[in-house]
């Protein structure tokens, strides 16, 4: 019966135990992620957030592409 007992304790404490180590995982993550992001150019300021313009392929948009 004792034995039992502390089994079902230990099959207890470490489930306690990994979820808490999920938690702070995940707080870990979300700190790690706002740090990035904070960090991170602003995107206007990103060259590579400006879309190159593709050629056209009819005159047409091409002439009113021109015409601004």
């Amino acid at each position: 019966m004792i034995l039992i007992s502390v089994g079902w304790l230990a099959v207890v404490f470490f489930t306690v135990g990994m979820c808490r180590a999920g938690a702070h995982s995940d707080e870990s993550q979300d700190l790690a992620l706002r740090e990035w992001i904070a960090a991170a150019p602003a995107p206007e300021n990103d060259a590579s957030a400006i879309p190159e313009e593709q050629p056209a392929l009819y005159p047409e948009v091409r002439a009113y592409r021109e015409a601004g």
